[in-house]
């Protein structure tokens, strides 16, 4: 509805609200010179147009068009009237414009959130696959913790978010859809003193710092209980480092342990430069894609779902 404050030398003022619908009418009429003309531009009958016009002069109380043989020609007192509408129906329609082409941009982001940060390089196939099958898709992927990305995803901040399942799997808000196990085992360099042991175990370990990729995870957990069941505070032992390049070229060099998905640990890119360690930490991780229980399964996050399928994290 639209409020028009019309007036001859601004004496007279009108106070009217009129939807948008018979302000096209009108300003087709206008354009068109007949009611039939109009409603056969607008798709519209000829007797929805004619009501339009009979309201709206109604409404505004004086004669917006003069009727002739041929059509219709505008009223000296209409005539104003039917410029300022014309304005206005321009306007609304930019602004429509404006609305939907800003929505498709907002439709066009896929807002991806991993959790925790470590994995993220475990979804490279998926999202590659996911860039070729939507060349039009905008993605946008950001790692965190655990929690600020669930609090990210609650917030709308993001469309989808790849994460431990028992995290997201108590939250009501949140549908999932489950995606794959993950294992992670220990390694170090070859030549490492502990790829001497025959039986590598737990306070051999702990004599070594280690380079976790999370401050908070369940793997970086079970490091932390290792330490402080032999009596070491963890915080003095543990590396965090996220970039897992940055990571491998640390334990290259060093007598450092690091975490690895078990997955990558059987390449031969990573055999050729690193070794196992003997000793089984930890517990395998369930990962779920997380998104909105509102939202439906459509379009970007659709063809996510597919690239998971067809490319789970390993």
């Amino acid at each position: 509805m639209e409020t028009f404050a019309l007036g001859d030398h601004g004496i007279h003022i009108w106070n009217v609200m009129i939807s948008h619908t018979k302000l096209r009418h009108i300003v087709a009429v206008d354009r068109a010179g007949s009611i039939t003309a109009a409603a056969k531009a607008l798709h519209v009958t000829q007797s929805s147009v004619t009501k339009s016009v009979a309201e709206i002069e109604r409404e505004v109380g004086h004669a917006l068009f003069e009727r002739k043989s041929r059509g219709v020609i505008a009223t000296a007192e209409g005539r104003e009237f039917l410029d300022r509408a014309a304005r206005i129906v321009t306007d609304l329609d930019l602004l429509l414009t404006d609305t939907q082409d800003e929505a498709k941009a907002r439709e066009a982001i896929f807002r991806l959130g991993v959790s925790p940060p470590s994995i993220e390089g475990l979804l490279n196939r998926a999202l590659c696959q996911l860039v070729k099958d939507r060349p039009s898709m905008r993605l946008q992927v950001s790692s965190a913790p655990v929690e600020q990305a669930l609090r990210s995803l609650r917030r709308g901040d993001l469309d989808a978010l790849i994460g431990p399942t028992d995290f997201m799997s108590g939250e009501s808000s949140i549908a999932i859809e489950p995606v794959s196990s993950i294992k992670a085992r220990l390694f170090c360099r070859k030549g490492h003193p502990l790829t001497k042991h025959r039986k590598v175990t737990p306070r051999d370990v702990i004599a070594y710092s280690i380079v976790t990729p999370d401050v908070s995870s369940d793997n970086t957990d079970a490091l932390r209980e290792l330490y402080t069941k032999a009596g070491k505070h963890p915080e003095r032992f543990l590396h965090h480092v996220e970039n897992f390049a940055t990571l491998a070229d640390m334990v290259a060099s060093t007598d450092l342990l690091a975490i690895v998905s078990e997955a990558y640990s059987d390449s031969a890119a990573f055999r050729s430069r690193f070794a196992i360690v003997d000793l089984d930490v930890f517990s395998p991780m369930e990962l779920s894609c997380g998104f909105s229980a509102d939202r439906q399964i459509a379009g970007n996050l659709a063809a996510f779902l597919r690239s998971l399928k067809a490319h789970p994290p390993s």
